[in-house]
C-alpha cells in the first residue's frame, strides 16, 4: 500500500563510504522516523452521506363528493395551519340531488299508498320478482357481512401499524442492546403480523365487494320496482311490504344524497400544521369522488433519506445515532429505517436509508439537500493508532521502532475511523509507531523515532 507522507516527515539518512584493498563498500548510519507512542484513545466509525430532507409525516387528500371547486388559494410550498379549511365546494349540485332524493322518498310513499287501492297484478310476475328479491337480499347481506370483516382486518392493520410506530419511536430513543433487541424483536412481530393482514389486498377486496354490493343493491332496486307494478292492483300484506321496502331504498339514497351535501358543505380541513406539496387541483375545476387533491407534509417531522452503496450497508443498523448537518446547523438524528430492496442510481445499486431528524426548527426545509454523519461504533477508551500508519496491502500491519531498528508488527484492527484505528493485537502500548511511509525493504534497518508528541 502506497502510503502518504506528511510534510516536513522524510526519512533521512546518512551514507558512509570507505575504500579498502581495492573495493568500495557502503555502510547506512540510523535512520531518523517520526513516531508516535501507541497509546489508549477514543476511535469513532463513522459513515458519511449526503441526502434529501423529506417529511416523516404526509397525507394524501382525495375529494370526498363530485362537485366543482369553488375556493382554492394554496399554492405549493406554502404553509397551513391544522383546522384551517383548503377546500370550499359548490354544492349548488349536491343540494339538488338531495332535494331529488327528497322527491323519491315522497313518490315512493304515494306509489305504496296508490298501490294499496288496486289488486290486478299477475301472481306469476309477483311470486317471480319475490323469489329474485330474497336473492339479491342474501347476497346483498353476504356481501354486507364480507365487507365487515374487511373493515374489521383495515382497522386491526391500523392498529398494529399504529403499534410498529410506537415500537419504532421507542427502538430510536432505546439506551442499550439488550432494549433494542427486545424491541427489535417486537418490531419483527409486528411487522410479520401487518404483512399477515395484506393491506394491499384487503383494500383492492374492499372496492371489488363494495362494487358488487352496488350492483346488487341496483338490481334489488330494479327487481323491486317490478315487483311493485306487478302487484299494483293487489291489496295483500306482501305488496304493501315490498312497497315499504322501496320507500325504504328511497329514504337511503336520501340519506346518502344529504351526506355528500354535508361533506360538500365541509369541504376539505388541514388536519396538521404542514406544507402543500403535489397539487393537482385549482379553482373552478370539475372533481370526481376520489380524485386526489394535494399532499400535506408535517415540518415539524422531518428525516434525511439517503443512498448508501453495498460497501456501507452492512455497517447500518436502525437506532444508530446520526448528526445532520444543514448550512451552518446541526441537528440530532438517528437511523430510522433501511430499505429491503435496492434501486439503480447511473447503474449501481444503492439502498434508501432514513435518518430521523430528532427537533428539526424553521431552518429545516423539505426537498434541501442536508449532510450525514452517522456513528457507527466507538470506543472511548482503547488502544489505538494513527490511521496514516496502517497498511492494508498485506494483510493489516504496521512498522515500529524496537530495540534501534524498524520492525513490522502485524495487527489485528478493529474500529477504523477518519484519524485513528482500533488495535486489537499485535501491537502494545507505549510502542513507537512510524507514522511517515515505510517500505518493506526498510524492515531491519536502524532507525531512532523522533516522536511528534
Amino acid at each position: 500500500m502506497t502510503k502518504k507522507r506528511k510534510a516536513g516527515m522524510w526519512i533521512c539518512a546518512a551514507v558512509v563510504i570507505s575504500a579498502a584493498v581495492g573495493t568500495v563498500g557502503y555502510r547506512f548510519s540510523a535512520v531518523t522516523v517520526h513516531t508516535e507512542t501507541a497509546g489508549s484513545g477514543e476511535v469513532r466509525e463513522m459513515v458519511e452521506g449526503t441526502g434529501t430532507i423529506k417529511s416523516g409525516r404526509t397525507k394524501a387528500y382525495y375529494a370526498q363528493v363530485s362537485a366543482a371547486v369553488q375556493e382554492f388559494t394554496g399554492v405549493e410550498g406554502a404553509s397551513v395551519q391544522e383546522g384551517e379549511k383548503l377546500v370550499t365546494y359548490d354544492i349548488s349540485d349536491l343540494a339538488n340531488a338531495a332535494g331529488q332524493a327528497a322527491l323519491a322518498v315522497e313518490a315512493n310513499e304515494g306509489a305504496y299508498k296508490n298501490a294499496v287501492q288496486s289488486d290486478s297484478r299477475s301472481s306469476v310476475i309477483v311470486k317471480n320478482s319475490e323469489t329474485s328479491l330474497d336473492v339479491l337480499e342474501q347476497q346483498i347481506q353476504d356481501e354486507k357481512n364480507f365487507i365487515a370483516g374487511l373493515q374489521e382486518t383495515l382497522a386491526q392493520a391500523e392498529e398494529k401499524a399504529a403499534e410498529i410506530s410506537s415500537v419504532q419511536s421507542a427502538l430510536s430513543m432505546a439506551a442499550d442492546d439488550q432494549t433494542r433487541a427486545a424491541l427489535n424483536e417486537k418490531l419483527a412481530g409486528l411487522q410479520s403480523g401487518y404483512d399477515s393482514l395484506d393491506v394491499p389486498g384487503t383494500s383492492a377486496q374492499m372496492s371489488s365487494h363494495q362494487t358488487q354490493l352496488s350492483l346488487y343493491m341496483a338490481s334489488w332496486t330494479q327487481y323491486q320496482s317490478e315487483h311493485s307494478a306487478a302487484d299494483a292492483n293487489r291489496l295483500n300484506s306482501g305488496g304493501k311490504d315490498q312497497l315499504q321496502a322501496a320507500s325504504g331504498a328511497a329514504k337511503l339514497q336520501l340519506q346518502l344524497a344529504e351526506e355528500d351535501l354535508q361533506k360538500g358543505t365541509y369541504g376539505v380541513i388541514a388536519e396538521f400544521n404542514g406544507i402543500l406539496t403535489d397539487i393537482a387541483v385549482e379553482e373552478g375545476a370539475m372533481v370526481m369522488k376520489g380524485t386526489r387533491l394535494f399532499t400535506l407534509q408535517d415540518p415539524s417531522d422531518c428525516k434525511v433519506q439517503l443512498d448508501v452503496s453495498k460497501y456501507v450497508v452492512g455497517k447500518l443498523a436502525a437506532g444508530q445515532k446520526a448528526t445532520v448537518y444543514l448550512a451552518d446547523r446541526e441537528y440530532g438524528g438517528s437511523v430510522e429505517r433501511i430499505s429491503r430492496t435496492a434501486e439503480k442510481d447511473a447503474d449501481k445499486p444503492q439502498i434508501c436509508v432514513d435518518i430521523h431528524m430528532d427537533q428539526p426548527d424553521d431552518k429545516v426545509y423539505i426537498g434541501l439537500e442536508a449532510d450525514v454523519s452517522i456513528l457507527i461504533d466507538e470506543d472511548k477508551d482503547t488502544l489505538r493508532i494513527p490511521a496514516e500508519a496502517l497498511y492494508t496491502d498485506d494483510g493489516s500491519y504496521c512498522y515500529v521502532v524496537s530495540e534501534g531498528r524498524i520492525k513490522r508488527r502485524n495487527l489485528v484492527t478493529g474500529l477504523t475511523g477518519e484519524e485513528y484505528v482500533q488495535i486489537l493485537e499485535g501491537l502494545e502500548a507505549g510502542e513507537q509507531v512510524i507514522t511517515d511511509p515505510v517500505k518493506a525493504s526498510q524492515e531491519g534497518d536502524r532507525a531512532y523515532g523522533q516522536n511528534a508528541d
